[in-house]
């Protein structure tokens, strides 16, 4: 054998593919991983998704149910299989994780979202980020926060269009009835397991949406208010003008905004099926100017008519029963779809993170999973219309969701997340594929103070930001809270808002 010379010699060898401690070995949350690991793979697959060609909005591929060739599971590994490493190369757990990003930006635009992963560590929901970033008590924290918040959000939708069928019946439906007929509903929806399919449903869904908003403006601007239930459930935010002398009507009336522009707790389970994450901010920008201008001029003009008795939701305050109906019947089907989502997601956070990791049931991909998966539907659905219809209220239901964790969900972890990660980051040491190690100075809480003042004056001053941002919306959480609970007192000592009855509480004339 030829002796090597001395320049070979000194040049190092690429680093080899394979892992010497492979992704594909890991199991799903592993502590072990070093954030060293997540940074190199997930900067890897954005370069490689930086190269792929941006997948075109087309309409007809929007509505169509036929699944895209790399849907059709050829080449595909079952995670069984991966998450054990059973026969299972490098390749083929990459080329699994890729074929389940069949998303595009056209898609995000009706359903919003956001994250980081690779192709070897996908991040499937909101706690992946929390582990990755604090820990493994993060992440409970963080998927606990998630699931109340989806069953609570799937009992104010249900409560909320239980008194959209009770309308449209003109109340000769026993009231307890109107919800259950929208739970029942629910259950069939809810059987839809991937979120891709989801897509024509909520695209028809917002477009149901919009046409609902145009017919209630144009009702309102030809007919008065519906004063007979303008002051139902509206205790304490009935004000003409700020109501700067009730704090608990301010706090109120900020927390039903939380509720219109939260949706954060959504982003990573639909951006793991992009297959270029980065177009994210593409469809963030489109949907969040379309969101805010609708609610904007929406809102401006229906105060701008009804002034104090504008109603939640503001369709129920146009006194015309026929516009009532249009908006009850729009509004109804896109809230199916959307509590069909908000049943999908919080029962698979709940399946994933508990049932799976805690009592070890059947991966959700399984047969056995999909079985389990059925069943927990209606307990899920059940379980969320028996806890809001005991609450009375909606607009104090709202308040403690708002305010006990979206508010939390979208403003005050989203900061404590990005300080952990640019902690991290600044602090990062070395990592080598060829060997699975990563050399690293500090650890521990060394590593967090070191970081938080590393990185230059802008990353400091934003670490900085991060830190206020957490705290103030930490702070506006308790006040939150205290504000629904006042309210909630108050409801109480009203016999007339309760769901387990015949009588409508939108029905005075009874």
């Amino acid at each position: 054998m030829a002796e090597k010379t001395a320049n070979e010699l000194s040049t190092p060898s690429p680093p080899s593919y394979s892992s010497y401690y492979p992704p594909r070995q890991r199991k799903v949350h592993d502590s072990a991983v070093t954030f060293e690991e997540y940074h190199y793979y997930a900067q890897r697959t954005r370069e490689e998704q930086l190269l792929l060609e941006a997948p075109q909005w087309q309409w007809r591929g929007v509505f169509s149910s036929k699944k895209k060739t790399a849907e059709a599971g050829h080449g595909q590994v079952s995670h069984a299989e991966a998450s054990h490493g059973q026969l299972v190369t490098d390749e083929e757990w990459t080329n699994a994780s890729r074929a389940f990003r069949t998303a595009s930006w056209g898609a995000v635009f009706y359903l919003v979202f956001m994250g980081v992963d690779s192709h070897e560590f996908p991040a499937r929901n909101y706690g992946d980020l929390a582990f990755r970033a604090w820990g493994t008590t993060a992440r409970h924290v963080v998927n606990i926060l998630q699931a109340v918040a989806l069953l609570l959000l799937l009992g104010q939708v249900t409560i909320l269009f239980g008194q959209n069928i009770s309308e449209m019946s003109r109340y000769r439906i026993c009231y307890i009835v109107c919800p259950l007929i929208f739970v029942i509903v629910g259950f069939f929806l809810t059987q839809i397991r991937t979120l891709r399919s989801f897509g024509w449903l909520a695209n028809f869904g917002f477009w149901l949406n919009i046409l609902a908003i145009f017919i209630s403006m144009g009702a309102t601007a030809h007919n008065p208010p519906n004063f007979s239930i303008s002051t139902l459930g509206s205790v304490g935010i009935t004000f003409a003008g700020l109501p700067t002398s009730n704090l608990i009507g301010a706090i109120n009336g900020l927390l039903s905004g939380v509720l219109a522009f939260a949706g954060l707790q959504l982003f990573i389970e639909f951006m793991a099926e992009m297959q270029r994450p980065h177009d994210f901010l593409k469809g963030m920008f489109v949907a969040q100017a379309v969101i805010y201008t609708a609610y904007v001029v929406y809102g401006s003009f229906m105060y701008y008519y009804q002034g104090q008795y504008t109603f939640n939701p503001a369709y129920l305050g146009v006194s015309n029963y026929g516009w009532q109906t249009a908006g009850n019947t729009l509004t109804l089907l896109s809230g199916l779809i959307a509590a069909a989502l908000y049943g999908n997601i919080g029962i698979k956070v709940f399946y994933n993170n508990v049932l799976v990791d805690v009592f070890r049931a059947p991966l959700i991909t399984s047969k056995g999973g999909k079985i389990f998966y059925a069943a927990i539907v209606p307990i899920w659905w059940s379980l969320a219309f028996v806890i809001a219809a005991a609450i009375p209220a909606y607009i104090y239901f709202v308040s403690i969701i708002s305010a006990a964790a979206l508010l939390n969900l979208s403003y005050t972890i989203p900061p404590w997340l990005a300080l952990g990660h640019d902690i991290k980051k600044a602090t990062m040491g070395t990592f080598d594929p060829a060997v699975g190690r990563d050399g690293r100075g500090l650890v521990g809480f060394n590593r967090y103070i070191r970081g938080f003042w590393s990185g230059g004056i802008f990353q400091v001053v934003l670490n900085i930001w991060h830190l206020l941002l957490f705290l103030a919306s930490l702070a506006l959480s308790g006040l939150g809270l205290y504000a629904s609970i006042e309210g909630f007192i108050e409801a109480f000592e009203n016999p007339q808002v309760n769901a387990f009855t015949c009588r409508s509480p939108l029905n005075l004339g009874t």
